[in-house]
């Protein structure tokens, strides 16, 4: 849901199905149009439509000219699908500009559950964000709603069809995201941010200790899992996440969970070192050590592993 549709299982009967919509309408820019897309299951026809990320700017935008921007639902559709990531924008003004929809599958960037409603006529269901599980949406005309979220990563993944399925996905994404990073503009480095080898010509030992934790392979595990251009992901695998990196291309010097992650912006440091960094704050490790993230995760014992003073 980051940037729209991931995967999309919607089906009439009791067996579900996996299928996916082409991804590539889900990533849009802020002044792009979203573009309908069409899947057929079972002998119905469903009318997707990925948003996009949806701000207060971009809902205005659609607001302005929906009728343009977003055209109406196709005719031959059984049954429409809106999907987006939303940000400071309530459910019930999202449906007021746009086309009617059957379903509003949105995200609200968190991994929290809610429970799917009724507005009016469109059913709204909610999906945990970060790309951590795989979502089927039963859906019966005037009957009840039922979501359900099956973590990929959890026990309960075991059909190796859909297994095979998510990483080819997650490979096709890479490969498009990857592409965009490819098109932009330089982006100007930010002078705050020295990366860790600035660091090793007067803490070795500490660099040294790093460099043999989890922490200095961060990067590789994202790499291995086809999630290296994957946002979500890359916020508690790199350094400088909003404020320096950029993405791979741009700034492979900031990948991993270097030294400036936990204790702060080194570059001053670097230059005069009575500009100390000092220790990190208490609960500072649980920003992305979450729950979901990391459920076994014990402060005190994985502390001791990354213990480097």
């Amino acid at each position: 849901m980051q940037s729209g549709l991931d995967l999309l299982n919607v089906t009439p009967g009791d067996r579900a199905e996996l299928d996916s919509l082409d991804s590539r309408p889900a990533f849009l820019g802020p002044d792009e149009d979203p573009t309908w897309a069409m899947l057929k299951r079972a002998g119905i026809t469903i009318a997707a439509l990925p948003l996009g990320r949806v701000d207060r700017t971009r809902l205005d935008m659609f607001r302005s000219d929906a009728a343009l921007r977003v055209g109406s639902r196709p005719p031959d559709a059984a049954l429409s699908i809106a999907l987006a990531t939303v940000e400071g924008v309530e459910d019930e003004e999202i449906l007021e500009a746009l086309p009617k929809v059957d379903v509003l599958l949105l995200s609200r960037g968190d991994t929290s559950y809610r429970a799917a409603r009724r507005i009016h006529e469109t059913i709204v269901a909610y999906a945990p964000a970060q790309g951590q599980y795989l979502g089927r949406l039963r859906v019966q005309p005037g009957g009840p709603v039922n979501v359900e979220w099956l973590s990929l990563y959890g026990p309960g993944l075991a059909d190796h069809d859909v297994s095979d399925r998510i990483a080819s996905l997650n490979l096709e994404l890479r490969d498009i995201r990857k592409a965009e990073a490819r098109r932009r503009e330089p982006a100007p480095q930010n002078p705050r941010w020295a990366a860790a080898q600035a660091c090793e010509s007067c803490h070795r030992s500490v660099v040294e200790s790093w460099k043999r934790s989890g922490h200095a392979r961060a990067m590789a595990t994202l790499v291995k899992a086809g999630r290296d251009f994957d946002p979500d992901c890359l916020r508690c695998h790199v350094t400088a996440w909003g404020d320096g990196y950029v993405d791979p291309l741009a700034t492979p010097q900031l990948a991993d969970v270097q030294c400036e992650a936990c204790h702060g912006s080194g570059a001053l440091h670097v230059q005069d070192p009575s500009h100390s960094l000092g220790a990190t704050p208490p609960g500072l490790c649980l920003r992305c050590h979450t729950k979901e993230n990391s459920p076994e995760f014990d402060d005190g014992r994985y502390r001791d592993r990354i213990r480097h003073w």
